[in-house]
């Protein structure tokens, strides 16, 4: 038996859960700047601090602490880090 997990994106993640990026979507210039500033595709994330009404995501990557726009977490796709 095969199940499918829905892919969730870094926008979903709730304060402490921890995750890998599979993937950096939206246009190539987004791709381009997430990757300049330390997002990569297999990268570790956790999320330390979320601010309400759809506001920043502080997120720990690999050994970086950064913020990122709601709207960009929501082009990163993420899995358990376990799998």
């Amino acid at each position: 038996m095969i199940i499918f997990m829905p892919k969730s994106n870094l926008s979903q993640l709730r304060r402490g859960q921890e995750s890998k990026i599979d993937s950096l979507d939206g246009e190539h210039g987004l791709s381009a700047r997430l990757m300049m500033i330390g997002l990569h595709q297999g990268s570790d994330v956790r999320v330390i601090e979320r601010v309400p009404v759809n506001g920043p995501i502080a997120v720990e990557a690999d050994s970086l602490r950064l913020a990122v726009r709601h709207g960009d977490a929501a082009e990163i796709q993420v899995s358990d880090s376990n799998d």
